[in-house]
C-alpha cells in the first residue's frame, strides 16, 4: 500500500557541511546489483534541497529482495523527477526477527535502507553494516539502536551495475520515496524486521534554467532528426 506523507522540504544553502569519512559501504539494489560506495561531503556546487522522512511518522516492514509490499513509503511528491546528490540516515531503530519457519534468524547487518530510484529501483546503504548478529529464540525480534550512515556521495561515483560506467539517480516520478529489504531470505515469506526509528534524509540537485534550456533544446533536435 503507498501513500503519502507531508514533508518539509528546505532551500538548502551552497555553503559545505562536512560528514564524518567512514570508508567504503556496501550500497545494492533489491534486484541484487552491488557496488562498495564511499562516504564524503555534500555536494556544494550547485542548488540543492533536501528531504528528509522520519520514521517515527510511519514504521516500514521490510522483506527480502523488496520494500514493504513491494512498494516504498512516498513521502514527498513535490521531489519527483530530481537527481539524487546524497543519501543520510542517522539514529536508525530496527527490530530484526527470527521468524518461525526459518532455519537461522536474520541479521541487523542484512538490512539495506535507501531509497526508489527512476532507473534501478529500490536501492539500499547498510545501516547496521558488520553487525552479524540477530535474536537468540526463534519466534523472537531483537531491536538495534543508532544505525546510521555518513553522507554517501552518488553524485555520478557509484558504478551499481558494473558495466564501468558512473551511474546517476533520479527520483521516481512520483516523488522521494524510502524503501527498504534484506540481502537475506530465511524463507519465511515473513518480514526480515521492521523499522521504527530514526531519519534518513536525501539532498536533491535543483535543476538550473540553464540545464532546462539545454534539455529543451536536445529534445527539439531529437524531433527534428525523427522527422
Amino acid at each position: 500500500m503507498k501513500y503519502v506523507l507531508t514533508a518539509a522540504v528546505a532551500i538548502a544553502c551552497s555553503g559545505a557541511i562536512a560528514a564524518a569519512d567512514m570508508g567504503p559501504v556496501p550500497i545494492s539494489t533489491a534486484s541484487g546489483l552491488s557496488a562498495m560506495a564511499q562516504t564524503g561531503e555534500r555536494p556544494t556546487h550547485r542548488g540543492v534541497i533536501t528531504a528528509t522522512y522520519d520514521f517515527a511518522s510511519g514504521s516500514l516492514d521490510y522483506y527480502a529482495g523488496s520494500s514493504n509490499l513491494n512498494d516504498p513509503i512516498v513521502f514527498d511528491a513535490s521531489a519527483g523527477g530530481y537527481r539524487v546528490l546524497g543519501v543520510e540516515a542517522s539514529d536508525i531503530v530496527a527490530t530484526v526477527n527470527w521468524n518461525n519457519g526459518a532455519t537461522f534468524e536474520n541479521w541487523a547487518s542484512e538490512l539495506r535502507l535507501g531509497w526508489a530510484d527512476a532507473e534501478f529501483g529500490i536501492i539500499g546503504v547498510a545501516p547496521f553494516f558488520g553487525i552479524n548478529d540477530g535474536p537468540d529464540i526463534q519466534g523472537t525480534g531483537m531491536e538495534f539502536t543508532g544505525g546510521g550512515f555518513a553522507f554517501l556521495d552518488t553524485d555520478g561515483t557509484i558504478d551499481i551495475n558494473g558495466d564501468g560506467n558512473m551511474d546517476d539517480f533520479f527520483m521516481p516520478a512520483e516523488g522521494a520515496a524510502v524503501g527498504a529489504f534484506s540481502t537475506y531470505n530465511d524463507g519465511s515469506g515473513l518480514a526480515a524486521g521492521t523499522i521504527t526509528g530514526g531519519t534518513i534524509t536525501f539532498t536533491l540537485e535543483i535543476p538550473t534554467p540553464g540545464s532546462a534550456m539545454l534539455a529543451g533544446l536536445a529534445g527539439l533536435a531529437a524531433m527534428r532528426r525523427r522527422r
